[in-house]
């Protein structure tokens, strides 16, 4: 055992990363495909996965869903101020 030392300041940890599976030569492989793909115009995996979204979906569904949304809180309003009228009456009447 030591006496300990309030001046002394730790030194701070290292951080070392060994990537368990590198293979060069795959990965330069698979960046000259990619390359050869764009000099192409051929698709990549990318653009297959995106493909079938269209620019401005969402925002066609979202106003769809809003005006759904104000139809159906039209309605359930109509129907509420009918039986209301309706219980009114049957009051009124009996």
């Amino acid at each position: 055992m030591g006496i300990p030392s309030f001046f002394r300041q730790n030194k701070p940890k290292e951080f070392r990363f060994n990537p368990r599976y590198y293979d060069p030569v795959k990965e330069e492989k698979e960046e000259r495909l990619r390359r050869i793909k764009e000099e192409l115009g051929m698709s990549t995996d990318g653009e297959k996965r995106y493909s079938t979204i269209q620019r401005g979906t969402f925002n066609q569904r979202f106003r769809q869903n809003q005006q759904k949304a104000k139809r159906n809180s039209s309605v359930r309003l109509l129907l509420i101020i009918l039986v209301l009228f309706l219980l009114v009456y049957l009051y009124w009447r009996l």
